[in-house]
């Protein structure tokens, strides 16, 4: 996992493009290399690698990452599916030759794609190699009409597949799709169980063939919740652009932290835990937090870092 991480942080991800921007696919630009930072060695050193656009030969931007149980890397990208092996990149296109925004991995490996206007998932032919195979025959043709799938998310149940207007399911034999009235914003899974923040709502939750609203959810109706992390065995880390939020015992709490008055000038994109900490993205850089003793206050480090 370590190597996935870093490998994740030194890939040329997506911090200067706005959610949400319609973008077209120009031919790839000559890229500066850029110069990579030192490392300061404190016990076991990390081993990692640098990939540009040049040595992947594909876009720039990229949206999401993940690794199979065979050590094999996936990368959504703008021009499809992004496989590395550890020595080589190979491109992966859709059926529909479009980008791609989300994936994810399933426990028995299968990786799920969401990518413009489609569902699918990566499989191999006859000769081992792996290809996309789209999952758009089992939506009804009313519900195929959607831009970017914004969160592939899997579940022990089945796999998830986020757009602003729809969310679809599927467990393997059928689809289930549910229709937001106003806007999905975005989805998360936590400890297996899935949330959806809903635009004029709040946070919800699915209740049998139902998305409903969780307890306290309504707080959010007005909030975008950027990131949903496991806090401790009991309560879920809630990031939005207003500020932090312990959910615990179907009660929201405040989290204070050291950028409360900032957040809301940064623009923050997603966070993440790493160990007992959890880092704050930001379109223009990171934000690395140190929970104290896990009491629901925390501390900020250093002045962030910026990826390009």
């Amino acid at each position: 996992m370590t190597r996935l991480y870093l490998l994740c942080l030194l890939l040329v991800v997506c911090a200067t493009t706005a959610q949400g921007q319609v973008l077209s696919l120009p031919p790839q630009p000559e890229t500066e290399e850029l110069p990579i930072p030192p490392v300061e060695e404190a016990g076991k050193p990390y081993l990692y690698e640098h990939f540009t656009p040049r040595d992947y030969n594909a876009q720039q931007q990229n949206w999401a990452i993940t690794q199979t149980p065979d050590g094999k890397i996936y990368v959504a990208n703008l021009s499809g599916v992004l496989e590395y092996d550890g020595v080589s990149w190979r491109l992966i296109r859709t059926t529909t030759d479009a980008w791609v925004r989300s994936l994810d991995v399933a426990s028995d490996g299968t990786v799920y794609v969401g990518s413009w206007g489609d569902i699918g998932y990566l499989a191999p032919d006859s000769t081992g190699t792996t290809h996309f195979r789209s999952l758009i025959a089992h939506v009804n043709p009313e519900d195929r009409e959607f831009a970017d799938v914004w969160r592939t998310l899997t579940t022990e149940e089945g796999v998830y597949f986020q757009t602003r207007t729809h969310v679809f399911f599927w467990n393997g034999q059928t689809m289930k799709v549910w229709h937001s009235e106003d806007l999905f914003r975005w989805a998360f899974v936590v400890g297996d169980t899935f949330y959806m923040r809903e635009k004029g709502k709040g946070l919800l939750t699915r209740v049998g063939d139902e998305l409903q609203l969780v307890s306290g959810g309504a707080a959010f109706a007005g909030e975008v919740i950027y990131m949903m992390e496991p806090y401790d065995e009991e309560a879920i880390l809630i990031g939005t652009w207003e500020g932090f939020y312990i959910y615990r015992n179907n009660e929201v709490r405040p989290f204070v932290t050291e950028l409360d008055d900032l957040l809301p000038t940064l623009d923050v994109y997603a966070g993440t835990t790493v160990g007992d900490d959890f880092f704050c993205h930001y379109y223009s850089g990171a934000r690395r937090y140190y929970p104290e003793q896990r009491r629901e206050s925390c501390s900020c480090a250093g002045s962030g870092r910026r990826f390009s």
